[in-house]
């Protein structure tokens, strides 16, 4: 650790004062305009020329100020108990249904020895949590899973200190932890979705964990997978046309492999839902269901081009089709009042009342609704 420190080149030893001056700021305050004029006084100050050389002579020049930094890190807090039987997947929901080659070229990875980490691109709602799943239960393995997002800290992926009436205990983050399961149970799948809401120097500590060395260094010790043991990272991104994502760094480009899911609407549609509504004609319902292809496509088109906030999923439309089923059990679609009547209830009630973010959209896509569908759908 001492020699580490003494020949810290002057660029390593600003990027990691950054690093802390960031994780203080973020870590001591909660309000975000706080945050961040704090985190902009400290990087200035950490940045500083003047301060660099300082810190850099005193370092080199101070024995006894390496000896504490070396007596610092080697103490830490109690870790707070892990519950590992927690982490063991379970059937939650409908089995995944592939569409090309993916659940097959994902699985094999997870079970590959060679643990290349394995990175997916696609819209939400194309069942990427739901095939993880199926994979771990499958061969019953534990999962761990992050959702990242602009809020997500340091202390998430690594650890806090907490304080209770018996003292502190140090609360293990999702890495340490997944590092531990692979290690008790010999296998563990890391999920880390929307990986790339992460800020960039959050993405650098994925770093670690996610090359050969398998480790991680928090709360004075290291956390290192064990021979023979598996450590499988799948992460999962949204396209860059979505708001609120960032790109992804070099480093983590360079260090998964992956996919991009292009499936079609109509791969989706035809595969992933059930489109068999009981006491329906099948001519209506299929007519319908080319419908809503022509919608999805319609508002996917829109979005990219930023005329829409949103785009329909394949958890929108098994949603669409349930709620569908729900308000025509008992009525005949065949006939065109009732038909008009149930289908711009269901569309009212799954697509254009809530996840479309202002009236004006609504008035929009109520006109293509009647466009695609030929059905008028009032708001509310």
């Amino acid at each position: 650790m001492t020699d580490n420190i003494k020949d810290m080149s002057e660029d390593t030893l600003r990027y990691n004062l950054t690093i802390k001056a960031r994780e203080w700021a973020r870590e001591t305050y909660t309000r975000k305009d706080t945050i961040k004029e704090k985190e902009k006084a400290v990087v200035e100050l950490v940045r500083d020329p003047t301060f660099i050389n300082y810190v850099a002579k005193l370092i080199s020049s101070k024995p006894e100020i390496k000896t504490t930094v070396q007596t610092n890190m080697s103490r830490h807090v109690p870790v707070a108990d892990i519950d590992y039987d927690s982490y063991l997947p379970y059937q939650w929901g409908s089995e995944y249904i592939q569409i090309k080659d993916e659940a097959e070229e994902l699985e094999s990875f997870i079970m590959s020895k060679e643990m290349i980490p394995y990175l997916i691109e696609s819209e939400k709602g194309m069942g990427k949590t739901l095939l993880i799943t199926d994979i771990a239960l499958k061969h019953k393995i534990p999962l761990i899973t992050m959702s990242c997002s602009s809020g997500t800290r340091t202390a998430d992926l690594e650890g806090r200190t907490h304080v209770d009436e018996q003292g502190s205990y140090y609360q293990l983050g999702v890495l340490p932890t997944a590092i531990e399961l692979a290690n008790h149970f010999g296998h563990a799948i890391l999920f880390l979705d929307e990986i790339n809401a992460l800020e960039n120097e959050l993405q650098k500590r994925l770093n670690p964990i996610l090359d050969e060395r398998r480790n991680i260094y928090v709360n004075g010790k290291l956390y290192k997978l064990n021979k023979d043991c598996r450590l499988s990272i799948v992460a999962a991104m949204n396209p860059v046309t979505y708001t609120g994502v960032n790109t992804l760094n070099e480093d983590l480009k360079s260090r998964f492999a992956g996919k991009v899911w292009n499936h079609s609407v109509k791969q989706q549609i035809d595969n992933a839902v059930n489109w068999n509504i009981d006491g329906q004609d099948k001519d209506t319902i299929e007519a319908l269901k080319i419908s809503m292809i022509t919608l999805c496509e319609n508002m996917r088109n829109l979005r990219i081009k930023g005329e829409l906030s949103y785009s329909l999923s394949i958890r929108d439309i098994k949603q669409f089709v349930s709620v569908l089923s729900m308000f025509a059990k008992g009525l005949d679609l065949t006939v065109p009042k009732i038909y008009e009547r149930v289908v711009s209830k269901t569309l009212r009630t799954t697509i254009l009342n809530h996840k479309l973010d202002t009236d004006e959209e609504r008035k929009s896509m109520a006109k293509l609704l009647y466009d695609v569908l030929g059905v008028e759908v009032m708001m509310d």
